[in-house]
């Protein structure tokens, strides 16, 4: 590709980027020692693209009960920075109303299970070699190429249990048990960052904490723990595009 072609094309990536509301997608590599002049959209650029989306299908096994949580649709509204390469936002997810379990593979166990965010979520944005750059054009699984972002992002979320039924009988746990650190949750994939892009799936592994301040006539912080913390738990969870750019309220 000559210069000028180049510099062609440079300009209509802008056209695009100004569409989507002043965001810049990086066009292909300079040739080497061409060095791009300071652009005017440098601040915008910096102030990053808002982004929101659907979460969706999310269910995680938990290794010791040998059972699995399912999570109603939340959502993920964040900031898409491509000049510092992150990702920052916050994630709502509903609680789980009577969540079935097994404990210790004979006995009923049903309980209220919030997963709630612990400030806000980051992480950074990835490229595959061959990338024009971390925002690019990437083939999903519907056989299509859409303007995308590859995630590396470490979820930081509270887990609380309230509502708890043994065998039918009540188990007064309190208002405040859950564990005693936020489950970390590293998710990372392919990610859509315009409107017609189809969703996609995620995958992680985690670790459950012990538990803290579980119990109000005794201390339940280590039966709880026993049952359910530890290691090999995992989560699938499907993220939708909600909107990019112009987001409605609520």
């Amino acid at each position: 590709m000559t210069l000028a072609n180049r510099r062609a094309f440079r300009l209509l990536t802008a056209g695009v980027v100004l569409s989507l509301g002043a965001f810049s997608l990086s066009s292909a590599s300079a040739a080497q020692g061409e060095v791009d002049a300071p652009r005017a959209d440098a601040p915008a650029m910096a102030a990053g693209l808002k982004a929101s989306y659907f979460v969706r299908n999310t269910v995680s096994r938990i290794a010791k009960l040998n059972s699995q949580l399912a999570t109603g649709e939340g959502r993920f509204d964040g900031t898409v920075d491509s000049v510092k390469e992150t990702l920052t936002g916050s994630i709502t997810l509903p609680p789980t109303v009577n969540a079935y379990f097994v404990a210790f593979r004979f006995m009923p166990v049903t309980s209220t299970v919030s997963l709630v965010s612990e400030g806000d979520q980051h992480g950074v944005l990835v490229k595959n070699p061959g990338d024009a750059g971390v925002v690019a054009p990437r083939l999903f699984p519907d056989g299509k190429k859409y303007l995308s972002v590859i995630i590396d992002l470490t979820l930081s979320l509270g887990l609380r249990l309230s509502d708890t039924k043994v065998d039918g009988k009540v188990l007064d746990l309190g208002p405040n048990c859950k564990t005693a650190a936020p489950l970390t949750i590293k998710v990372k994939g392919l990610t859509g960052l315009q409107d017609t892009a189809p969703p996609t799936v995620l995958t992680s592994s985690f670790e459950i904490p012990p538990f803290s301040g579980c119990g109000v006539r005794e201390d339940l912080d280590k039966l709880l723990t026993g049952m359910i913390s530890g290691p090999g738990n995992e989560m699938s969870t499907t993220i939708a595009v909600r909107c990019i750019s112009t987001c409605p309220e609520g």
